[in-house]
C-alpha cells in the first residue's frame, strides 16, 4: 500500500482528535499537505500571520491541522505518515519540521509501528529526549490502525 493512501484517513483522524481536544465550537481545519508547502496552506486558511516566520515554511508536511477555540489564537498540528516502520530518519525529518514551525503537537504514525533501532534508542538507551522539539512538547510516535482508521490506544513509543 502506498503511503499516500494513508493521508486521507489520517487527516480525518486528526480532525476528530482536534475536536476532542478543543471542543466542537472550535475552528478546525485539516489538510493533506504532502503536495504543497506549509506556507501556502496557512495562506489559504488565512492564518499565516498567526505563525512567526510562516512565509519561510517551505516544507511539505503529510497532514497538517490548525485549530482555535472561539476567540483563541490558532494552534498548529503536524503529522508525518510512514508506511514502513517509523525510523530515526523519519523522526529526524519531523523533528526538523517541528523545530522550524513550533506546532502545538506532532505525531509520527505508521501502520507498522517503529523500527527496532528507534525503539531501542528511545527505550533501552533512555533517549526520549530525541522526541522533544520544544520545552514540554514531544513528538508522539504511534502505530496506526488501518482497519479502524485511528491511532492504536496504548501503542506508542
Amino acid at each position: 500500500m502506498p503511503e499516500r493512501e494513508l493521508y486521507a484517513p489520517v487527516r480525518d483522524w486528526l480532525r476528530n482528535e482536534l475536536t476532542r481536544r478543543l471542543g466542537r465550537g472550535s475552528n478546525i481545519r485539516t489538510a493533506v499537505g504532502a503536495d504543497r508547502h506549509l506556507c501556502h496552506v496557512l495562506e489559504e486558511w488565512g492564518v499565516a500571520d498567526a505563525f512567526y516566520g510562516s512565509p519561510t515554511f517551505e516544507i511539505r508536511v503529510d497532514v497538517v491541522g490548525c485549530a482555535s477555540a472561539p476567540r483563541g489564537r490558532p494552534l498548529l498540528f503536524l503529522v508525518e505518515v510512514k508506511y514502513a516502520p517509523a525510523n530515526l530518519s523519519a523522526l529526524a525529518q519531523l523533528l526538523g519540521y517541528c523545530r522550524i514551525v513550533r506546532p502545538e503537537a506532532a505525531w509520527l504514525l505508521s501502520p507498522k509501528g517503529w523500527s527496532r533501532s528507534l525503539a531501542r534508542l528511545v527505550r533501552d538507551f533512555g533517549r526520549a529526549d530525541l522526541l522533544e522539539f520544544a520545552q514540554g512538547k514531544k513528538i508522539t510516535v504511534s502505530k496506526w490502525d488501518q482497519s479502524r482508521a485511528t491511532v492504536r490506544a496504548g501503542d506508542a513509543l
